[in-house]
């Protein structure tokens, strides 16, 4: 492993960064994001420091969904931050950094494990990630359930799902996407995405026996 994916291992998992100078604590997240954003934008060193530690543990997480070679994960993640900073002054403005890495890191993971510099359009990514995605049953087990046996028939629903379904959770639950960045994540519509949601937790409840 090269210097630079060390620094990177040291970075995932880390606490949270001190809070820059350039938002309050009476903004709101969206408002925060927008600040933190348009301060890299303008070339601000602060701004990607704090992005970087603040969503590198987020990136990685997500990441080792599609592959188990961390290694690879790891210079994708790295990549990206060097292209965004290169391109920074070009870059739109977000009110949400955490999906807009988080479709940035897909759509490079998909080249990457593609192997083309280049691919056609964002379904082509989707669809090629649909074969490759591993949301493991065990990352993706939502409810605490204390009872074993409520407990099996929730991972038993699970390994039901379609991939796409488990990426939905997974994007809801633990990264705390709403629907609409979670649309544009995954290259689906806003309305594909809560019937994957909403099927998907069907499922999980039909699945569950009653509590006596």
């Amino acid at each position: 492993m090269d210097d630079q994916n060390t620094i990177l291992l040291y970075h995932v998992g880390r606490t949270s960064p001190p809070r820059p100078l350039f938002f309050t604590d009476n903004d709101s997240s969206a408002e925060k994001d927008l600040k933190i954003w348009n301060a890299f934008r303008q070339g601000s060193r602060e701004a990607l420091d704090y992005i970087f530690k603040q969503h590198t543990s987020n990136l990685f997480a997500y990441g080792t969904r599609f592959t188990k070679d961390q290694e690879l994960v790891l210079d994708c993640i790295q990549d990206l931050f060097v292209e965004l900073w290169n391109r920074r002054q070009s870059l739109s403005e977000t009110t949400s950094i955490k999906f807009y890495l988080l479709k940035s890191l897909r759509r490079r993971i998909a080249r990457t494990i593609h192997g083309a510099k280049r691919l056609e359009a964002i379904t082509d990514d989707a669809q090629y990630l649909e074969e490759k995605m591993n949301f493991s049953v065990e990352h993706l087990l939502v409810l605490q359930e204390a009872d074993q046996s409520r407990k099996a028939s929730l991972k038993r629903a699970m390994e039901g799902l379609t991939r796409r379904q488990r990426e939905s959770i997974y994007l809801k639950f633990f990264q705390g996407l709403n629907n609409e960045a979670i649309s544009s994540v995954m290259s689906l519509s806003e309305a594909s995405v809560s019937t994957l949601v909403s099927q998907a937790i069907k499922a999980l409840r039909v699945a569950l026996p009653k509590k006596s």
